[in-house]
């Protein structure tokens, strides 16, 4: 446990390593959203909008 924390604070690269996860992981939800609204707006049926 204290090298997970030590590895969470250990500067730019803990970060970047971090980030190396948190980024596709936010892309993921934005776009299980993204089609969510698109399915629910009816944009994807066949008549469209």
């Amino acid at each position: 446990m204290d090298s997970y924390i030590t590895g969470r604070m250990s500067g730019p690269r803990g970060n970047t390593m971090r980030l190396g996860i948190l980024f596709p992981v936010a892309i993921f939800i934005v776009a299980v959203i993204f089609l969510g609204w698109f399915f629910v707006g009816g944009y994807a049926s066949p008549g469209g909008a």
